[in-house]
């Protein structure tokens, strides 16, 4: 089993976990927030190839596509809370990801 959920990442104060499957189709309308999941997924997957835990990177060069770059882009704009909070699980391991960082930098730091 695998699941994804955030808090104050791009459009979503709060998007509860959702589980997915061996192959996902994710429907939607323009700009509902499909390509924040896969944005997400993308990211969490770098953390965790990156070796370096204490720093979560939005503007590395394997990345690029998710066009993201700055702990600012990545946090709702409309929040006034200075955090992102990334929930993952697969299989039995429950990873929750609490970063907080300046809006300009290309990465944030894990707490």
């Amino acid at each position: 089993m695998y699941k994804i959920g955030f808090q104050n990442f791009r459009k979503f104060i709060d998007f509860n976990p959702i589980e997915y499957r061996g192959i996902t189709l994710l429907v939607g309308r323009n700009n509902s927030g499909k390509s924040t999941i896969v944005k997400a997924l993308l990211l969490i997957n770098e953390y965790f190839k990156s070796g370096d835990f204490s720093k979560f990177h939005f503007g590395d060069r394997s990345i690029e596509n998710a066009n993201i770059v700055t702990f600012g882009r990545a946090k709702n704009a409309s929040s006034n809370v200075n955090s992102i909070k990334f929930f993952y699980q697969f299989d039995k391991f429950q990873i929750d990801i609490h970063l907080t960082g300046n809006i300009d930098n290309t990465y944030a730091n894990v707490i």
